[in-house]
């Protein structure tokens, strides 16, 4: 049997096996921060940035808040104001700068501020602007009460946004639906965080419906490209492209029982061109079966993260990846 039998057998089982399984609910979103790249007017390094990244990701580990998840809706952005400048005199000039540092709570997508906290009267010294700037990062302290308070305070301020703001919410996300923007629709509703009061009874019910429409249409779009491509080439390498279409397709859709079909019609073929090694490859594939599933699911994980984002946000907030 060739490489591409073989590759093809792997595959289908994996989706006999997928097409079994329900549909997973769309998970609602988590209350969690995800720390931001500093706005300045000077562009420092990445490499120096890391130590203020640092300090807000221990800051929001401390609050329970802190995540590098890209399903995040919520960053803390920091950014600089320089209060006061000076140019030493000399061959070997220095710059003397105070500084001062707002942290905001600021939604990713949309760019709503929810709240500000400041440190002021950062004292710093470099070469020059650039590198003063870079070296003020070793001087903030987030490691205080207040700005504890500051971050404990954020969860019940985000909360009572979304609350004031949930039945327009619910409005844009319907007004997406019935222009069949779905991903813009689950963009709007996968912001609203889950400790929401009633979220379970307004708002998870419609990410739930929306997330179906969502898989229905791609699963339909995958089916089509899979059908053509068995149509256009019925043998082993037609095989493996169609396995390669359908194991990117949502499970439990409207296109799930056309899709079974297909791949038992193409699985009968490639079984009769070579009977003698079924049994052998049916072993092989059942020790890959959990591993190979576990991918997929990251996979498709991600790609409805992806689409839970409008482009726009890139430049809302340069949150950190």
């Amino acid at each position: 049997m060739s490489n591409k039998t073989s590759l093809f057998f792997r595959l289908v089982l994996l989706i006999v096996v997928a097409f079994m399984i329900c549909l997973p609910e769309a998970s609602a979103q988590q209350f969690a921060i995800r720390p931001a790249h500093v706005k300045c007017d000077y562009k420092v390094s990445e490499k120096a940035e890391t130590q203020l990244r640092d300090k807000m990701l221990a800051a929001l580990s401390s609050a329970g808040l802190a995540t590098t998840s890209e399903q995040a809706s919520i960053a803390l952005v920091p950014s600089i104001s320089v209060i006061n400048e000076q140019t030493g005199a000399g061959i070997q000039s220095t710059v003397s700068m105070e500084l001062n540092y707002t942290f905001a709570l600021v939604g990713i997508t949309t760019g709503i501020v929810f709240d500000t906290y400041v440190v002021q009267g950062v004292q710093t010294r470099g070469q020059n602007k650039i590198n003063a700037v870079s070296r003020s990062f070793a001087s903030v302290n987030l490691n205080t009460p207040a700005f504890q308070g500051f971050l404990q305070k954020s969860q019940s301020k985000v909360i009572a946004y979304y609350e004031r703001h949930l039945q327009t919410a619910l409005a844009k996300a319907e007004t997406n639906i019935k222009a069949k923007q779905y991903a813009d629709a689950l963009a709007v509703l996968m912001e609203i965080p889950d400790e929401l009061p009633n979220y379970s009874s307004k708002v998870l019910p419609a990410v739930e419906r929306v997330y179906k429409m969502y898989a229905n249409e791609c699963a339909a779009t995958l089916l089509q490209q899979a059908q053509a491509a068995w149509a256009a080439s019925p043998d082993e390498e037609g095989a493996a492209r169609v396995a390669e279409i359908l194991s990117e397709m949502p499970v439990g859709t409207s296109s799930s029982a056309n899709a079974r079909q297909l791949v038992k019609q193409i699985e009968g073929r490639i079984k009769a061109l070579d009977q003698r090694r079924w049994t052998a490859l049916k072993t092989e594939l059942a020790r890959e079966h959990q591993e190979r599933m576990s991918v997929i699911k990251a996979a498709r994980d991600v790609a409805v993260a992806q689409a839970k984002r409008p482009v726009t946000f890139i430049h809302q907030v340069n949150v950190w990846w």
